[in-house]
């Protein structure tokens, strides 16, 4: 006699099963994909936070130069204007030498418009400096714009210092900081 007790036992059904592998599935896959949300929030804040960096020192260079203007005027030449090498247009802007710190205003190729597809790359030398002559190509790109107010006014100039950064996939971030730059002498 052949007892029938195979069918009172208990286990899994090939239903049961695939769907325990369903549930299994998901919660590994969400959790891969929360990683690489998280991943990426933190590469766009690491980057956005040197994009800012960048732009602070575009302003500092701008007014580093409009400060060595009047100190040439007070000691110096007493001709020196206070705008002096602060022309109107698009530039490209940094330290030529971290030693000396003597900044150096060059206007792109791309004047008088220019898009973040028109701009050198700015690149991290060893020391970590960014510069457009040496060291490492990096994603970011600084764009100085001078202009007049409006309505104009000859002791004034506004600049804004954009940096753009390659987003992945193609495309670009960017962020921008507006400075008022006033003849206070």
């Amino acid at each position: 006699m052949i007892n029938n007790t195979l069918s009172n036992q208990g286990g899994f059904t090939l239903i049961e099963m695939l769907i325990t592998i369903t549930v299994v599935s998901v919660g590994i896959v969400g959790a891969f994909i929360a990683v690489q949300q998280g991943i990426i929030a933190v590469d766009y804040s690491n980057s956005r936070f040197t994009a800012a960096l960048l732009a602070q020192e575009g302003v500092e260079i701008i007014k580093n130069i409009r400060d060595t203007n009047l100190l040439e005027y007070n000691y110096v030449s007493a001709g020196t204007i206070w705008s002096e090498g602060l022309g109107i247009g698009d530039f490209e802007v940094q330290y030529t030498d971290p030693k000396t710190t003597d900044p150096v205003l060059n206007q792109p190729i791309c004047s008088p418009a220019c898009g973040p597809d028109d701009l050198r790359s700015l690149k991290k030398s060893t020391p970590g400096f960014y510069n457009y002559d040496d060291g490492e190509e990096t994603r970011f790109k600084r764009l100085i714009q001078i202009e007049s107010p409006n309505p104009p006014n000859v002791d004034q100039l506004d600049a804004t210092i954009t940096v753009y950064w390659k987003k992945r996939g193609g495309g670009y971030y960017s962020i921008f900081l507006l400075q008022h730059l006033y003849n206070w002498w």
